[in-house]
């Protein structure tokens, strides 16, 4: 066999195991109960809706609105101010 069908089973034995540990871990991670399971619900759907609703409509109108030239533009702004710009990125 090929190294790389090889090399494609163990991975695929992997994630089987793993795929079978997860499963047999379910049940007790199940009965634990979460004091704060309603409230991060709550907050979801919250944080969903104003996506869904408000969020991605604007992104999407702010798309077709905007001409390329001034999106353009705007790249080659942040670019210009190379010190500051890049010294940024080097952070993160």
């Amino acid at each position: 066999m090929p190294k790389i069908a090889t090399a494609w089973i163990a991975v695929l034995k992997a994630g089987f195991v793993a795929t079978i540990a997860t499963l047999g871990a379910a049940p007790a991670l199940a009965a634990e109960e979460d004091p704060w399971e309603g409230v991060n619900r709550a907050v979801f759907r919250f944080n969903d809706t104003v996506d869904t609703y408000t969020l991605k409509p604007l992104a999407q109108g702010y798309q077709k609105v905007t001409p390329n030239v001034v999106l353009n533009r705007m790249r080659l702004e942040s670019d210009a101010e190379f010190p500051r710009g890049r010294h940024r990125q080097c952070v993160q």
